[in-house]
């Protein structure tokens, strides 16, 4: 039924961890592709150990090029009805596929599902990938995601979370789509590459609030990623940008988020000669007030809600269970009476306005939520 395609390079410190968490699924009707892209340390023994432990798991050892080569590989000899993806240094719930078994059955293009981000075993947060869970046609698929799917301009980012990790795909269409790309060899926008232009195609998603796949958040003390150090960054860059503009960019909506996409990733090469391009914000996150690792509940979503996610994103210093506001415009904010639905310990006021700031407080209170739970500018 399914096709799990692991692309590794270098990551046997948490291969094992990967591989286990996706035998142990409950769903057994798997195949698991291992595809060593050209690794130096012993990642390559890790696999061979598992294709003599389990039938299902088969294991490939190629040139090193880079994880979209690894992927395209492993997608053009999957067996599977459906495909998807793990990335090696990740790994997911024991029930993930089997959430999925009645979108495969009716033959659904993509199923998607939300992510968690993994810090550590204290700092997990919970990203609504998506927008409304709901089955998708056609129709809707143009008019509700395809206007901000690449890139949203009001909060600058992504619309729509591109990576592959956390969604299924028809093994036909996506055989199809990958078999009449070009052989890319760049690390930085790999998944943009192939999930824009794949989307664009079909005919249905099913879309779901729930999240199995803990994607590993790595700390390095590099003053950038290896992609943007890489001399050759800006050169991939554009070919990455060409790719988008030649496959959606006819239709105006497509071209005005394409190149803003490329706006913002161009300006990531400014870190390489600036010593000093600190992140400004206006507002600091109340880290003296919060015990790290403590659930958080974010209230606001303007300025200084956005401010706030954004640090926490950045320090995985807490973990934001839920954003609320009372006038949410965007899918992953809900409403404020959602707060009864989660644990947490902190409730943080993310507003500039001390008058609103009050009124919210003490409208928290009348939820019968404990004051000392409650952090603001005015507490």
């Amino acid at each position: 039924m399914l096709s799990i395609i692991v692309p590794i390079y270098n990551s046997a410190k948490y291969l094992e961890q990967c591989i286990e968490s996706i035998l142990d699924q409950t769903l057994k009707d798997i195949e698991l592709i291992l595809v060593d892209d050209g690794s130096t340390d012993n990642s390559a023994s890790i696999c061979e150990k598992y294709v003599k432990k389990d039938s299902r798991v088969s294991s490939y050892h190629i040139k090193h090029g880079g994880p979209f080569l690894a992927r395209r590989y492993g997608i053009l000899i999957a067996k599977g009805d459906y495909i998807t993806f793990v990335d090696s240094d990740d790994f997911i719930e024991k029930e993930s596929y089997n959430r999925a078994i009645d979108d495969m059955t009716k033959n659904v293009d993509v199923i998607a599902f939300d992510i968690y981000r993994y810090f550590s075993e204290q700092s997990i947060r919970y990203d609504m990938s998506w927008p409304i869970a709901k089955f998708y046609e056609r129709e809707e698929i143009e008019d509700e995601i395809f206007p901000k799917m690449i890139w949203d301009k009001r909060n600058r980012k992504f619309g729509l979370d591109p990576s592959l990790c956390n969604k299924i795909f028809k093994t036909k269409l996506l055989k199809e789509h990958m078999g009449g790309m070009s052989e890319l060899t760049f690390h930085y926008g790999e998944d943009v590459a192939v999930i824009y232009p794949f989307l664009k195609k079909v005919q249905s998603i099913s879309v779901h609030r729930y999240a199995y796949y803990y994607h590993r958040q790595i700390v390095s003390s590099a003053k950038m990623p290896k992609y943007v150090e890489d001399c050759q960054y800006l050169d991939k860059l554009y070919t990455l940008y060409r790719l988008l503009v030649n496959s959606m960019g006819t239709t105006k909506n497509f071209r005005e988020q394409i190149d803003l996409f490329y706006c913002h990733s161009v300006d990531f090469i400014k870190k390489k000669y600036y010593d000093d391009q600190p992140i400004i914000w206006d507002k600091l996150f109340p880290f003296e007030k919060i015990e790290k690792g403590e659930k958080v509940v974010v209230y606001g979503a303007g300025n200084v809600g956005r401010q706030y996610i954004s640090q926490i994103d950045k320090t995985g210093y807490c973990k934001i269970v839920l954003w609320v506001d009372q006038n949410p415009k965007e899918d992953e904010v809900l409403l404020p009476d959602k707060i009864s639905t989660v644990e947490y310990d902190k409730i943080v006021i993310a507003i500039k306005d001390r008058k609103k700031q009050t009124e919210i407080y003490e409208y928290l209170c009348t939820l019968g939520i404990e004051k000392e739970k409650i952090i603001g500018d005015f507490i």
